[in-house]
């Protein structure tokens, strides 16, 4: 039996170290894009501190000055929708980035792994060692295969967040633009 497993493990195409360097490479896509949010949150922070640096919002002092809304006139509600759909997109584009960068603990697929921090975290040193010496290569070529699948997963949700919240900065600057054009901010 333990010589059919050897014969087996030989003939498999996937090896453990083709599963280190897929995991390598998954890892590194993960870091990329941590990397990328980081970058795009700091924009978005700039831009927002340019947004709210002068206060109160000329379209908005309007509004303040009226008693009722039908005494402002259409190019007025139209400034003061831009700006709170700046102010909007601005503040889901900031939460869309933060999605993306929180770190992720829970293993998706409930499975305990010796490569996945998270479980290695929940783990005693004794258990730990354990684990990992008791695994033989089946074992830990399948451990490893679930740890790609997982932060596989990691990895499109955190592309997921990010694009939405590149989508939500792209309408900031233009709303941003718009509004510094007719000096509603």
């Amino acid at each position: 039996m333990e010589n059919n497993n050897n014969l087996t493990q030989e003939n498999r195409a996937f090896k453990k170290g083709d599963a280190y360097e897929t995991l390598g490479i998954i890892n590194t896509w993960i870091g990329n894009m941590d990397t990328k949010v980081s970058f795009a949150l700091a924009l978005a922070g700039v831009l927002i501190g340019v947004i709210f640096e002068k206060g109160m919002p000329s379209a908005f002092e309007r509004i303040t000055e009226v008693s009722k809304l039908a005494e402002l006139s259409g190019g007025e509600i139209i400034a003061a929708i831009l700006v709170a759909l700046l102010y909007l997109s601005s503040f889901i584009s900031i939460l869309c980035f933060m999605l993306s960068i929180i770190a992720r603990v829970k293993n998706l697929n409930n499975a305990p792994s010796i490569f996945f921090f998270g479980s290695i975290g929940n783990m005693t040193l004794e258990n730990y060692k354990s684990a990992v010496k008791d695994m033989d290569e089946k074992e830990m070529i399948d451990d490893l295969e679930e740890q790609i699948h997982t932060n596989s997963k990691i990895c499109s949700l955190k592309a997921k967040w990010y694009n939405k919240g590149i989508k939500f900065l792209l309408a900031t600057v233009i709303l941003w633009f718009v509004c510094m054009i007719f000096q509603l901010i």
